[in-house]
């Protein structure tokens, strides 16, 4: 699973304990096994929900949660704790198992399938580029005029060329991601 969300800003707080349940109400859930890739530290609702199922085997980038420090001291899951700017490359290169659920929290979800985030947006593109599935959880509580916030960005891999911002107010990228539905 990859995850929007930087610090208690921009995650998803409801989808994980929807997935949790599933796997609690499983009659396998030794079959569910979750790698999970967030941004940065995240909040109970996404972090602790799913370190209690039992069933996380690895956490990257970062790790503030209690229950989640207890399971890697016991050895019961693995982490990686990198610098956050390695691991979208990581990721794309296949260095790192690929993301089969991008998790996305948005403020707002066009009919033509635009994607608006909310406070987070560092990972969440190479999330929704690579992912099988993608789930957006649309939180209302953000106000529309958040649409614009964001210059969403993705750089070419192994360029060496310099990202073109040269001033404050330089957009490079776009105001939000623009995924095709497919029927």
């Amino acid at each position: 699973i990859g995850a929007s969300g930087f610090t208690p800003a921009g995650y998803p707080k409801v989808i994980p304990g929807a997935f949790a349940q599933r796997i609690k109400n499983s009659k396998n859930p030794e079959n569910f096994s979750i790698n999970l890739y967030t941004g940065a530290s995240t909040g109970d609702e996404l972090d602790g929900v799913l370190a209690r199922t039992g069933r996380m085997k690895l956490k990257i980038p970062y790790q503030s949660h209690p229950d989640l420090r207890k399971l890697i001291n016991q050895g019961k899951l693995d982490f990686i704790d990198m610098h956050l700017s390695h691991v979208s490359r990581y990721i794309r290169e296949g260095i790192f198992p690929s993301i089969d659920v991008a998790l996305i929290e948005a403020c707002d979800v066009t009919s033509d399938g635009r994607i608006y985030l909310t406070n987070s947006s560092g990972m969440s593109g190479t999330y929704l580029a690579l992912a099988k599935d993608i789930y957006i959880e649309l939180n209302e509580a953000y106000p529309l005029e958040m649409k614009g916030l964001h210059d969403i960005y993705l750089p070419e891999l192994h360029t060496g060329r310099p990202i073109n911002i040269d001033y404050v107010d330089d957009r490079i990228g776009k105001l939000n991601f623009f995924l095709f539905f497919l029927t």
